[in-house]
């Protein structure tokens, strides 16, 4: 359409009587497509603030849905469930968290002692991981907590790394077992 319209302009540019020099034509016919395109521009840049401020901003978590109000109920029921757990682990002397809350992983996998792995610097928990960098460590941790000159979190001038594989494996395969996902078998009682 903006070309439709340049061309217009150029023919009767051509045809008029005002055009002389043939040189002062083309320069006319250079200042009108300039304007003319300067106008397409200008027109779509106010259309497109015009548009921008009819469109609804949208984020990540607009819209979402949290769970169902039985879907609730049984996260609560299972939390009051897992605090059970974690008070006998600890009458047994299996679990002691670093951080604050509930370490739910260190449940399930029977037990954990996330100060005595700080101290021995030979890695920790996902759990204790995620929440000593969310700066959920106890009172008693946090004062020995620092950071490294590349950002990383350090217990004592330790590196905090999360738990080899191999751990991470064997402690995954415990919590199959413990939670019923698993079965025992003759194989897992002869480690």
């Amino acid at each position: 359409m903006a070309g439709q319209i340049v061309r217009r302009i150029s023919a009767s540019c051509l045809r008029s009587s005002t055009c002389e020099q043939p040189e002062n034509c083309i320069v006319k016919q250079r200042i009108v497509q300039w304007g003319v395109l300067g106008l397409v521009l200008v027109a779509g840049y106010v259309w497109g603030r015009i548009d921008a401020t009819t469109v609804p901003r949208l984020s990540a978590q607009e819209g979402t849905v949290g769970p169902s109000d039985e879907a609730q109920r049984k996260i609560l029921a299972a939390h009051e469930a897992l605090k059970v757990a974690m008070e006998a682990l600890k009458a047994e002397s299996l679990y002691t968290p670093a951080t604050r809350g509930m370490n739910v992983y260190g449940i399930l996998t029977g037990g954990l002692n996330a100060i005595d792995d700080l101290e021995a610097g030979r890695g920790v928990d996902p759990e204790t991981f995620a929440a000593l960098y969310s700066d959920l460590a106890d009172d008693e941790v946090q004062q020995h907590i620092s950071k490294d000159s590349d950002g990383r979190l350090t217990y004592k001038n330790k590196l905090i790394r999360i738990y080899p594989t191999s751990r991470l494996k064997r402690l995954y395969q415990q919590r199959q077992l413990l939670t019923g996902e698993i079965q025992r078998t003759s194989s897992d009682d002869d480690q």
